[in-house]
């Protein structure tokens, strides 16, 4: 592999990666709390865009569990952000033969 080939990819990749930022935008993933009292949406990118709560339960739950559940749903939907953010990631760059190259990505 030349140098020309590895700027080549070093390129697509960069496309690659800028056209991914636009995207996990749009992207949304869920989280909830373990007893299904409250659902966090968040973008790809990690921002939360909103909780949904059920109605049923959120009445009778308690301000510390409140609060616990809203913690769990908002862990639990960063958590899938930077999962999807990860895997989206390497998606476009797979199995690619570029040196390791400190900052580069």
């Amino acid at each position: 592999m030349d140098i020309n080939d590895i700027i080549t990819q070093i390129n697509n990749i960069k496309k690659g990666m800028a056209a991914l930022e636009k995207e996990l935008e749009e992207i949304t993933v869920e989280g909830s709390d373990s007893n299904g009292f409250i659902t966090s949406i968040a973008n790809g990118k990690g921002v939360i865009l909103d909780y949904r709560f059920n109605p049923g339960q959120i009445s009778s739950i308690k301000k510390d569990n409140l609060i616990q559940a809203v913690v769990e749903a908002t862990n639990n939907a960063l958590k899938k952000a930077r999962e999807l953010e990860g895997s989206k990631k390497k998606e476009i760059i797979g199995e690619v033969n570029i040196p390791d190259i400190p900052g580069l990505f």
